[in-house]
């Protein structure tokens, strides 16, 4: 090498600390921005979802005189509305396939938490407003009569139905959004998968509420058939009078009793 020395420089500690320091520095600034695309992404999609579910009950209501269902008949079996409209289409359960409105995976909201529960007809999907004998027994006349005479339920047989040519006020009458199992004052990680229905009545103890899941806003499907991306206050004070939501970290909120 004509008598010249090669030399290899290497890094000394410090260098190497300042390189350190400034792969954390930068990590520490994309990574709330990264986190939060990803949020925004989820909630896309979310909005996405909800709107192929709540055309999908606007289709079967139009297939069957205006009912948008909750609760009916297949097979001489009670179905809750993800079967039908899926056409039974729902993995590890058992049922009869039928015609179906949308996919099961639509059902799905990609930021919820699953927990252990399996997916099925009744965890770890969107939510349907409730319609059953808590209506029916009065508990909730003032949550309905903002939307007019606009439910039908079947007490014996356990149906019910929104009627969509009878719905007032339809682009504030919640239908589809995402939930959260819990009561009125407690929750557990396991419940924040979800469940297939919500209660909007801060008076009764059941476990469905609506959540907001994504930056502490719910994705909500109204009977018009669109969607919205509310806070807990705005569906509080809307005509759909939510009074009890979880949070996006599951605490549960009661704002007050009708």
């Amino acid at each position: 090498m004509n008598g010249k020395q090669m030399h290899c420089h290497s890094f000394t500690l410090i260098e190497l600390l300042v390189v350190v320091a400034i792969i954390a520095i930068l990590a520490g600034l994309l990574l709330p921005a990264l986190n939060s695309a990803r949020k925004k992404g989820q909630s896309i999609s979310c909005t996405s979802n909800l709107k192929q579910v709540i055309s999908a009950h606007q289709m079967y209501a139009n297939d069957y005189d205006g009912l948008m269902v909750f609760r009916s008949s297949d097979g001489g079996s009670t179905r809750n509305w993800c079967i039908l409209l899926t056409g039974g289409n729902i993995p590890a359960e058992n049922y009869t396939k039928t015609t179906a409105y949308l996919s099961y995976s639509s059902l799905l909201c990609p930021a919820r938490y699953r927990g252990t529960e399996p997916y099925n007809s009744a965890r770890n999907i969107y939510g349907m407003r409730y319609v059953g004998h808590f209506y029916a027994m009065g508990y909730a006349f003032d949550a309905v009569k903002p939307f007019g005479d606009c439910w039908i339920y079947d007490d014996p047989k356990q149906y019910g139905f929104f009627l969509t040519h009878k719905i007032k006020n339809s682009s504030s009458l919640y239908i589809m959004a995402d939930t959260a199992a819990a009561t009125n004052t407690i929750t557990t990680p396991n419940n924040l998968c979800g469940m297939w229905c919500f209660y909007p009545d801060a008076r009764e103890d059941y476990k469905g509420r609506i959540r907001t899941l994504h930056s502490e806003r719910a994705n909500v499907a109204c009977a018009d058939g669109h969607v919205a991306s509310l806070m807990a206050e705005t569906m509080f004070i809307s005509p759909s009078r939510i009074s009890t939501t979880v949070s996006e970290t599951g605490y549960v909120r009661k704002w007050a009793v009708w």
